[in-house]
């Protein structure tokens, strides 16, 4: 399971989609192409890190990624202007719920404990932004 927070800033050191960012990254590739440093040398993933859900757990089962670029869809949905993401992936699921057809054009969801824990945990993170 993941979940991603996406927010947009007006800073083109972040990676994104604009005239200037443009701009910016052809100057970039050429300054890596002289120095072997700069913006281009990037992994995108900047930061991480793990939280415990629960007090008791025996491992942390909540894993973050902070990225330098607005990304929706593991980068496969592209948006407009600049920004960063936080995605929260839930380590070890388990299937603790079921989802059954209860009609030919519905579905019924019956999510799990650890679903609502990690919707609880992005509620909480979305109020820092």
């Amino acid at each position: 399971m993941d979940y991603v927070f996406n927010h947009k800033a007006r800073c083109l050191d972040l990676f994104g989609y604009s005239a200037g960012g443009t701009l910016r990254l052809v100057k970039e590739i050429g300054r890596y192409r002289r120095e072997r440093r700069g913006m281009i040398t990037t992994n995108f993933a900047e930061a991480g890190g793990f939280l415990k859900t629960l007090p008791g757990a025996a491992a942390p089962d909540v894993q973050l990624h902070f990225v330098i670029g607005i990304v929706d869809n593991h980068a496969r949905t592209t948006h407009l202007g600049h920004g960063y993401s936080l995605h929260v992936c839930l380590l070890r699921p388990k299937s603790a719920g079921r989802v059954k057809r209860s009609s030919f054009w519905g579905v019924v969801l019956d999510f799990s404990r650890r679903y609502r824990i990690i919707m609880e945990v992005s509620r909480k993170l979305s109020a820092f932004r």
